[in-house]
Formats: C-alpha cells, sequence, structure tokens
C-alpha cells in the first residue's frame, strides 16, 4: 500500500488493518518492521529513526515493551542504549565504549 504522503507499507493486513508481518516506512525513511495486532504494533520488530536510533525488541500495543533503544553515530557507533521491561526504562548508558 503507498499512501498520499509518501509512507508505504508491505505486509499482512486483517480486517483491513494491519495484522500479522509487515513493514511502515514513512517518507524520511523511518522504518517499522515488525509484527502487527488489529492495526497496533505488537510482538517483536525494528524500528530505524533518521538521525541513527534503533529500537529492537518487543512491543506491546503499540509502544516498548521490552528491549534495548540504541542510538548510533553516523559511522556506526554506539553513542546511548536504553533498556526496556515490561514498558519502562531500566537502564539508561549515555556513554557506551566503543
Amino acid at each position: 500500500m503507498t499512501y498520499s504522503d509518501g509512507a508505504t507499507y508491505v505486509g499482512e493486513v486483517k480486517g483491513g488493518m494491519y495484522h500479522g508481518q509487515g513493514t511502515y516506512t514513512y517518507p524520511d525513511g523511518e522504518d517499522y518492521v515488525r509484527e502487527w495486532k488489529d492495526g497496533d504494533e505488537h510482538g517483536t520488530g525494528v524500528i530505524t529513526h533518521g538521525g541513527g536510533t534503533q529500537l529492537m525488541g518487543e512491543f506491546k500495543e503499540g509502544a516498548p515493551w521490552s528491549g534495548i533503544n540504541t542510538v548510533y553515530d553516523s559511522k556506526g557507533n554506539v553513542l546511548s542504549a536504553s533498556t526496556y521491561v515490561r514498558g519502562y526504562v531500566v537502564e539508561e548508558d549515555d556513554e557506551v565504549s566503543h
């Protein structure tokens, strides 16, 4: 599916809603590659934001549930990381060693 703003969705649909495996890509290139349930991000997946942020883990009802949010510089070096457990940030490391 391609939307009027240039966003795209490639994946499974059930009852007119994203459901199962799929990738939603915003016009700016931000990608949501994950499992969907009844239109919400639900299950495992990866969000890749512009500017070098990547969130990998489990999502529940559209929100991060467990996993690691990692920020990268332009060369791919890890700048910081946060760990999510049951929807809460439990550990933040703003100075990850290279």
